[in-house]
């Protein structure tokens, strides 16, 4: 055997030993595969977790998530002082996340890592990672946060008086009557005419648009306009209000030996106003304003007529 298979062959050996013993805590004191990683599930109001990890070697502990929620991160020091998120890991002692829906922690004591969520307002679960780099690769460790106490509607309001505003669709329908007598036709007028409502959230608040509320929005009643709270209002998705009934029938004569057009014409109110959805975080006692415009619109009269008769 040649002389450098030899010295593979012992290298390889050296480093199966260790394989062969055991180790009580989370991560092996090996050097691990770059792709390791270790996971663990807690509540999203007061969850906690705790790691062992291997400090040997450990150059830098972050959050692995995309750089546009490094904004929300804070990194400090063991005197509470905060430092650059590049720092190495030896001066890393806690890592804190914090926006207005989600507030967690990281706290790191030697070779511990506590892991602890203060609160997730989200209706699902959300995943944060841990990444911790070594000289000799990377771990992992993914923390499932479950959904915890959701944000609260406390108040709706509303920054200017309802702007009010009609407008008019027609459509044209051309009957031929060969006959020497008059026929009587049925117009539904109000067949598909549905009033609705729309609640248009500002750019960075569509995440308000995954849920439903129990809402004040501009409703037409008994011919005028008035604020109602309405249940099962989802912002961005049009909403259905009671209008005029669809199945109102119109009778329309048309003369005999004629070519008759009739013009229907519906007529629209339509209401326009800028509002405010407070939202109350109770864990964190934060308020979070989401501004909103809302445009609600209905079928309020029709109009019938004889245009041309041939």
């Amino acid at each position: 055997m040649k002389l450098t298979q030899r010295i593979i062959f012992l290298l390889v050996g050296i480093s199966l030993l260790p394989l062969s013993g055991c180790n009580s805590d989370i991560f092996l004191s090996e050097p691990p595969l770059n792709d390791e990683t270790l996971k663990a599930t807690i509540d999203g109001d007061g969850g906690e977790v705790e790691f062992h990890i291997p400090v040997k070697g450990l150059e830098y502990i972050s959050l692995n998530q995309v750089s546009s929620l490094d904004v929300y991160c804070t990194y400090l020091n063991a005197e509470g002082d905060t430092i650059d998120s590049s720092s190495p890991a030896s001066e890393v002692s806690k890592i804190e996340f914090e926006s207005d829906f989600y507030k967690f922690e990281i706290e790191k004591n030697d070779g511990n890592l506590i892991v602890k969520s203060i609160c997730n307002t989200s209706s699902y679960e959300t995943v944060r990672t841990i990444m911790l780099q070594y000289t000799y690769g990377y771990r992992f460790i993914d923390i499932n946060i479950l959904p915890g106490k959701e944000l609260k509607l406390v108040e709706t309001f509303y920054y200017h008086d309802l702007v009010v505003k009609e407008r008019t669709a027609t459509q044209r329908y051309r009957f031929f009557n060969g006959g020497h007598l008059a026929q009587t036709i049925e117009f539904m007028p109000y067949l598909n005419e549905r009033a609705n409502l729309f609640l248009d959230p500002e750019r960075e608040s569509l995440w308000v648009c995954a849920n439903y509320y129990k809402i004040t929005v501009p409703v037409y009643l008994d011919g005028n306009w008035t604020f109602k709270e309405m249940p099962n209002v989802r912002p961005g998705y049009i909403y259905e209000l009671d209008g005029p009934d669809q199945f109102t029938k119109v009778p329309v004569e048309i003369p005999a030996n004629s070519v008759t057009t009739v013009a229907l014409d519906i007529i629209y109110s339509q209401a326009y106003c800028r509002g405010c959805m407070v939202f109350l975080n109770e864990v964190l006692d934060r308020k979070i304003d989401v501004v909103f415009d809302v445009t609600s619109v209905y079928p309020i009269n029709h109009e019938i007529r004889i245009e041309d008769i041939q």
